[in-house]
């Protein structure tokens, strides 16, 4: 079972989507605090596979079957079967359900224009993300703590070990800003 604290963050959602897709129990826990969450909530409130509680559990389970994911902003707190947290700083990303602005978005306190040199270097389409955090889901190889980076050459760094993987866009920047207004539009009323 896959614990996923922040589910209807939207980081948290989108990897919630990924383990139920991939046929995974999934228990997702969210205070459901704003209408857009809840409206995340009913995407997927009626699948089978999936549990929300309000709150994480005071004590967790000590079964050795259950991974919990901790969603925060730029970083995710994996505690694995044996009890061993490790984290996942993420890179700059975009995607469906994120706070924006229609030129730009907030990161890390600062205002990013999606016509920015910052944005088009660094920014990592969510879908992309997951897809790389659900390989290392299935390959076992969440026991370390990992950076993840875009793949443009200014993300590369000399000092970069091998706790860093960096991910490679599956579609231009500007296809994906195309479906992210599209998405937008659709769903205006959650925004």
């Amino acid at each position: 079972m896959i614990v996923i604290n922040n589910c209807f963050h939207w980081i948290g959602y989108h990897l919630l989507q990924k383990f139920l897709e991939g046929g995974y129990e999934v228990m997702g826990c969210d205070p459901i605090t704003s209408e857009k969450r809840e409206h995340l909530s009913m995407f997927v409130g009626r699948n089978s596979h999936f549990e929300w509680m309000e709150t994480l559990p005071d004590a967790r389970k000590k079964e050795s079957d259950i991974i919990y994911i901790d969603v925060q902003p730029h970083v995710l707190f994996i505690q694995l079967e044996d009890n061993q947290t490790h984290t996942i700083s993420t890179p700059m990303l975009f995607g469906e359900f994120m706070d924006r602005e229609d030129d730009g978005f907030e990161y890390k306190d600062t205002f990013i224009s999606f016509e920015s040199k910052k944005f088009n270097e660094e920014a990592v389409w969510i879908e992309d993300f997951v897809d790389i955090l659900f390989s290392l889901f299935k390959e076992n190889q969440l026991n370390k703590d990992w950076k993840v980076k875009s793949l443009s050459k200014s993300m590369r760094e000399e000092e970069d070990g091998d706790e860093v993987i960096y991910v490679r866009q599956t579609d231009t920047v500007s296809n994906r800003l195309q479906l992210i207004d599209e998405h937008y539009q659709q769903y205006t009323n959650l925004y």
